[in-house]
Parts: structure tokens; C-alpha cells; sequence
């Protein structure tokens, strides 16, 4: 699987989960590939875990990011947490991942954003206490 992927899905991940403001934002939509929000597209089982996140930009080349269970010795052990209507974000919901993914499998999707076409990447984060590097799987919090 392709890591820029999961590092997308990370990013993203944490941008739609904290939406601070009381109102709208007035947020710019003509040119984005991927917009993730935790109140929209979400699609989870009975047990808030997700298994599909739909892309809700107009025109995504990735229409959504789904859970994977290869490599998982417990099915379902890869699915990040949904946490709804927080107050701590005024009511908003957020997606809570813990060594957990969702794949866009359409691996070479983003590869263009990696070779410094002039995008702007921006990002508003918690990150959560570190527990321990995994083989073979990348991160970062912020670019």
C-alpha cells in the first residue's frame, strides 16, 4: 500500500475534526481534492467505528476512504473511532484514529502533491500521546 495514502488520511482526518467556530466558515471549495468532515460522509457500524469516509469535494479522483482489514490479526481492529457531537468542538464530530486507517485505494491519486506543483497544505491538529513506531508506516503532523 502506498504510504502518501495513509499520510493523507491521517491529515485530513485531523483537519475535519476540529472545526472550532460556532458558524459556518465561509471555507474555500472550487480546487479541493479531498474534503473530509467528521459531521458529513461518515459511515459507521453500531459501534461508532468507521468504515467508510466519503470525499465531499466536488470532483474527488478518490470518491472515498474505506477500512482495511489485511494484516489486522483482529478484524476490525484497523477502524478508527467516531465520536459524535463533542462540545469541546461545539457540538461537532470527530474522527479518532489510534494506530487505525482508512485506505484510498487509489494509491497514485496524490502522488502530484509530493513533487512541489505549488500547493498549500495547511493543518490544525492535537496530537495524541505517541505509543511506539510501527515497522514500515510513516507520519507526520503538520507540513
Amino acid at each position: 500500500m502506498n504510504k502518501i495514502a495513509i499520510i493523507l488520511i491521517l491529515l485530513t482526518s485531523v483537519l475535519s475534526g476540529f472545526v472550532l467556530g460556532k458558524s459556518q466558515a465561509n471555507i474555500l471549495k472550487k480546487g479541493l481534492i479531498v474534503d473530509l468532515d467528521a459531521d458529513k460522509g461518515v459511515v459507521a457500524n453500531k459501534d461508532n467505528r468507521v468504515e467508510k469516509w466519503i470525499n465531499q469535494a466536488s470532483a474527488p479522483a478518490v470518491k472515498e476512504f474505506v477500512k482495511r482489514d489485511e494484516g489486522r490479526k483482529v478484524t476490525g481492529s484497523g477502524m478508527p473511532s467516531l465520536r459524535n457531537k463533542l462540545s469541546e468542538l461545539n457540538g461537532h464530530n470527530t474522527v479518532v484514529f489510534n494506530k487505525q486507517e482508512l485506505v484510498a485505494h487509489n494509491e497514485d491519486a496524490f502522488d502530484y502533491l509530493l513533487t512541489g506543483s505549488g500547493y498549500t497544505w495547511f493543518c490544525i491538529l492535537k496530537a495524541g500521546k505517541q505509543s511506539g513506531e510501527l515497522k514500515d508506516v510513516n507520519s507526520f503532523l503538520a507540513i
